[in-house]
């Protein structure tokens, strides 16, 4: 009787990890600030094979909207429904690598969204932080591009 109790506990603990881990594999993750050049190149590549638009977003890891924009607003429900819709580029402007691409999009503040279309054109752009609804009405609005 006394292994029960603990074996239960055990079995309960597997359980709820396991529950967890599925649960992290289904759901789209939010995009890091670990992408480069080279990943904005892929994007533009993907986006004429997929057809999909592009969103890049200029950010850095000390900038307080970006960090709401990234850990809230990416992961709401109305922005993941968009999601799919979508080619990401999360471009850190504190990196080297990144700041000729800052340079050229003309980023004078962050967060700074860019919407290209599958070519590569430039649709919208807006900079600063925005409610998940306002988010994802924008990438409702330029998806078809």
């Amino acid at each position: 009787m006394k292994i029960i109790g603990p074996l239960l506990v055990l079995i309960a603990l597997a359980t709820v990890t396991l529950i967890g881990y599925n649960a992290m594999q289904q759901a789209p993750s939010a995009p890091s600030a670990t992408d480069g050049p080279a990943a904005y190149r892929q994007a533009l590549a993907d986006a004429k094979e997929n057809g999909k638009p592009i969103m890049v977003m200029f950010t850095a890891e000390w900038c307080g909207p970006c960090r709401q924009m990234k850990n809230n607003v990416f992961p709401s429900a109305p922005v993941q429904a968009e999601r799919p819709k979508w080619n990401w580029v999360i471009l850190d402007v504190d990196q080297s690598a990144n700041q000729a691409l800052a340079r050229d999009y003309g980023v004078r503040g962050i967060p700074a969204f860019f919407f290209l279309d599958k070519n590569g054109k430039h649709l919208h752009s807006f900079s600063g932080g925005r409610p998940p609804d306002q988010f994802a009405a924008v990438l409702r609005k330029y998806a078809s591009n």
